[in-house]
């Protein structure tokens, strides 16, 4: 298997032997809007507590940070390449790149070596579709 989080793609093993492939770039959803909770309780509590930074943590294709920006949030979408190069993606990469509240970080490597702080993480559907369960358990202690 490749480096830890280095590919979208998990070459795995079953139990039975077979080989599994996995992409999950695959599980982004292009066609939805942002979660109801985004678009009411989260953004009405982040404004409430007065959150300016939001780390959009396996944006997709920018469902969430979409509707973040709307809001005058700051938001960092945090994805593998691939992922911002599909049609969709590429797409809405297109609408919000130059929106002066938008930044993204290509995962891994540009993410892990940024530093910058945030004052909130969304994962939206994103633990869920991590199939190693030591890479799971890194997403809580990274040091964003």
């Amino acid at each position: 298997m490749a480096a830890q989080w280095s590919s979208p793609i998990y070459k795995l093993k079953a139990k039975s032997g077979k080989n599994i492939i996995i992409d999950v770039t695959k599980s982004i959803s292009a066609g939805l809007g942002p979660h109801e909770v985004v678009e009411t309780d989260l953004i009405h509590i982040c404004k409430y507590k007065k959150v300016k930074r939001i780390l959009d943590f396996g944006a997709g294709v920018f469902r969430h940070t979409i509707s973040l920006l709307k809001h005058d949030f700051e938001v960092c979408a945090v994805e593998f390449k691939e992922a911002f190069q599909t049609g969709i993606g590429s797409e809405k990469f297109r609408q919000i790149e130059d929106n002066p509240y938008f930044t993204s970080l290509i995962w891994p490597r540009e993410f892990k070596k940024d530093k910058t702080e945030f004052d909130l993480a969304l994962l939206s559907f994103v633990l869920q579709t991590i199939p190693i369960s030591k890479e799971r358990d890194e997403v809580y202690t990274a040091p964003h």
